[in-house]
């Protein structure tokens, strides 16, 4: 005979604690997933299946407590959650407590869903490793965020190959968990090549509506970033696209081109939700549109810089840099708390309340790649200081982490270089520009470990750590 044992029941405060967190997640942290387009997935369904299975919901706690933690940490008093504190939640480390022991609650309670050849429930399995794939990403943890995105992926392919797709659970995993997976995937594989294909993309798995048969503005511009997911993830997911003999977010060349062609498609079909791109944003302009036109410029731009191996040929596109930090900052400044400062005032303001916590990749990898790659004297400094303005966490990319890594590979770079010299980018000579780095970045105890190799040397310089 079996004894089912009961479960041990919380204490009050205990209990105050998780359902604290959970409506701080509800409130706050469900908004910033789901920005700038709206997401019913983290607005509401995340939300309705916690309030069902246990595993879930204490994975939205930790996700909640560990929200308000980063926010106790980075931002001042008057900005900070107005949510009544219980004794379990201060100070901020007891946040962290709470946000790890939910974590490992939820990795426990998965494992009853988790049955041998059957698919039945299969999505609360894939919606976990998204729970657990965010958690330890905006906690700094990437091996095991990788592992978690790794194992999902894997479900899923078994699933895709074998399951019928007629089911409400396949609508949902189709519809919305799937488009979460590629989404992650894409933001993955800007840190390794070491990621799962993703071969169900072309089979029509989750392919967009077509554009023609969208009806609301609303939904036509959430198409627009759904195809862009999906061209994406269809070329930097492709195993057979990848350039093998590179860490960076690189493709082959046969890839590069059918990309840059796809891309131009896109934009003929989606043309009236981006912003012109020959002039400044405006201050009104709608966050969506300003995503969309940030993405479709770096994802250009990368197209057509990803095969020139002279860095003193980047410079040409100071241009593209400056119209990213435009619009880098116009999205930085649409999500913060404090009223938007006049456009003359921005460069050099840093508003310690303005904060980003999100999983998706919006401005931070943008803002770095200019930080990194442009040598323009001002307009990488802009970056940094963007960067560095208030607190920045978007899935992998931490703001303070990249603008500390950025204004090292600036400063190794104009080492040596008169002021007088460094009115553009020509000032840094093609010997002092750094071509490839390797780094190890610790988020919680806020280092990173890198070494440079600059163009014409054969190898990395010493290992040097830095600290924010």
């Amino acid at each position: 005979m079996t004894l089912i044992q009961p479960r041990t029941a919380t204490t009050t405060a205990e209990g105050s604690a998780e359902e604290r967190s959970f409506a701080y997640f509800r409130r706050n942290t469900s908004a910033q997933f789901a920005a700038p387009f709206g997401n019913e997935f983290w607005e509401s369904l995340v939300l309705q299946i916690g309030e069902r299975e246990r595993c879930v919901k204490q994975a939205i706690v930790a996700l909640g407590a560990l929200h308000e933690s980063f926010m106790e940490e980075h931002l001042v008093p008057h900005l900070r959650s107005p949510l009544p504190p219980y004794p379990l939640h201060k100070p901020s480390w007891n946040l962290t407590n709470l946000a790890t022991k939910s974590y490992t609650s939820a990795l426990r309670g998965l494992k009853e869903y988790i049955l041998p050849g059957t698919f039945a429930g299969l999505h609360i399995p894939l919606l976990c490793c998204i729970l657990f794939t965010s958690f330890e990403w905006l906690r700094g943890s990437y091996a095991a965020a990788t592992t978690h995105l790794k194992s999902g992926l894997y479900i899923l392919r078994q699933w895709s190959s074998s399951a019928s797709t007629n089911t409400p659970t396949a609508h949902f995993i189709r519809k919305q968990l799937a488009p979460m997976f590629v989404r992650l995937s894409i933001q993955a594989r800007t840190f390794s090549q070491d990621i799962v294909p993703v071969p169900w993309l072309s089979n029509g798995l989750i392919a967009p509506l077509a554009a023609d048969v969208i009806q609301k503005d609303e939904e036509h511009i959430r198409a627009a970033r759904n195809a862009l997911d999906v061209l994406c993830g269809e070329v930097y997911l492709d195993s057979s696209s990848q350039n093998l003999f590179s860490r960076d977010f690189n493709i082959s060349q046969p890839a590069s081109f059918d990309f840059s062609l796809r891309l131009g498609k896109w934009l003929t079909e989606y043309h009236e939700h981006l912003l012109p791109l020959s002039s400044p944003p405006p201050d009104d302009s709608r966050p969506e549109n300003v995503n969309l036109t940030l993405w479709y410029t770096i994802l250009s731009l990368l197209q057509a810089t990803s095969w020139i191996a002279d860095p003193m040929a980047l410079d040409k596109y100071t241009a593209q840099f400056r119209q990213i930090v435009d619009l880098a900052r116009l999205l930085s400044w649409s999500s913060s708390s404090p009223p938007l400062i006049p456009r003359e005032h921005r460069a050099n303001s840093e508003v310690l309340g303005s904060s980003r916590f999100r999983i998706d990749m919006e401005i931070v990898p943008m803002l770095y790649h200019v930080a990194s790659k442009c040598r323009h004297p001002a307009l990488r400094r802009e970056a940094i200081v963007l960067l560095r303005s208030g607190a920045s966490r978007e899935g992998l990319w931490d703001g303070w982490a990249a603008a500390t890594l950025a204004e090292d590979i600036m400063t190794t770079e104009e080492e040596g270089s008169n002021g007088a010299e460094m009115c553009g980018p020509e000032g840094i000579p093609q010997g002092q520009r750094v071509i490839k780095l390797e780094e190890v970045t610790d988020l919680q105890a806020r280092t990173t470990r890198v070494r440079f190799q600059k163009f014409g040397e054969d190898d990395y310089g010493k290992w040097k750590t830095l600290t924010w």
